[in-house]
């Protein structure tokens, strides 16, 4: 299993790292961080190293054709409602609204930290998305030695790794009645996506590659809810069924390959209580 020697540090490892140095978003990965000193080298497994060998150096490509050991082939979804909410904590990607680096890049990261409040059932507020953002952001750096396009497959660790939070999936190959039956299983989804084929008329400029949260859909109107974090209008934001199906591509290593990337999402499931 890829990342198990992997020490585990809490999230606010990493958080007090870039808060205190945040010299580590440094793209070159030439400079050892603050954070790293002290810390036994053979235990930065992964440091500045793609995870899967790729020549390109932001993100790491997922594979059409890859299933997860539940994958959509085993999902047959039959009498589902008509309608499904869940309502889930939002936050922008710039809590803040300030829209340069990092937040541009951050659409993975606080769609973890949106569903991460929400199977905790925890409140959500700028300050609290601010830290979990920059937290994931150090995370990545840490191990991946990038943070800005990160395909399902890295986005999942940080949920497994960075929050050590189990309770999700990875499902490939998955067709629109695959996510509505997630939803109406009491799950939510986060999917990846062309942010041009999306189309939000609120985004300042559309990035070519997002992702964002599925909370919910609706038959009558043919549209599924999300919280996109896009855009400080993205709460419970409504996209039509095709519309969203069509953007839905997984992040292939190069902006210019992205609408060949294959159709997924990270299925969260809500933490189960005490």
């Amino acid at each position: 299993v890829i990342g198990a020697a992997w020490p585990f540090y809490s999230s606010n490892f990493f958080y007090n790292a870039i808060a205190q140095d945040k010299s580590t978003l440094d793209a070159g990965g030439n400079k050892s961080p603050a954070f790293l000193q002290g810390i036994d080298p053979a235990e930065r497994i992964g440091l500045h190293t793609p995870l899967i060998s790729t020549a390109k150096p932001r993100g790491i490509p997922g594979k059409a054709g890859d299933k997860s050991s539940t994958g959509a082939s085993a999902l047959k979804p039959s009498n589902l409602p008509a309608s499904v909410y869940i309502k889930v904590p939002f936050s922008p990607q710039a809590p803040f609204f300030d829209w340069s680096d990092p937040y541009n890049e951050a659409c993975e990261e606080v769609s973890v930290v949106m569903a991460m409040a929400w199977a905790r059932n925890e409140n959500l507020t700028p300050l609290s998305a601010d830290a979990g953002i920059l937290g994931a952001i150090a995370y990545e750096n840490f191990y991946f030695g990038y943070n800005g396009d990160t395909a399902l497959r890295e986005t999942a660790k940080i949920f497994t790794h960075y929050y050590g939070y189990k309770k999700i999936k990875e499902v490939y190959d998955i067709n629109p009645d695959d996510i509505k039956f997630e939803l109406a299983s009491g799950n939510i989804v986060i999917v990846p996506a062309s942010g041009i084929l999306l189309a939000n008329p609120y985004y300042a400029s559309p990035p070519s590659y997002h992702m964002l949260v599925i909370n919910g859909y609706d038959d009558i109107s043919r549209e599924f809810i999300t919280n996109d974090p896009g855009t400080r209008r993205g709460e419970s934001y409504r996209y039509a069924y095709d519309v969203l199906w069509n953007a839905i591509h997984d992040w292939t290593g190069d902006e210019a390959t992205l609408l060949e990337g294959g159709k997924g999402m990270i299925v969260v499931e809500p933490q189960e209580l005490n």
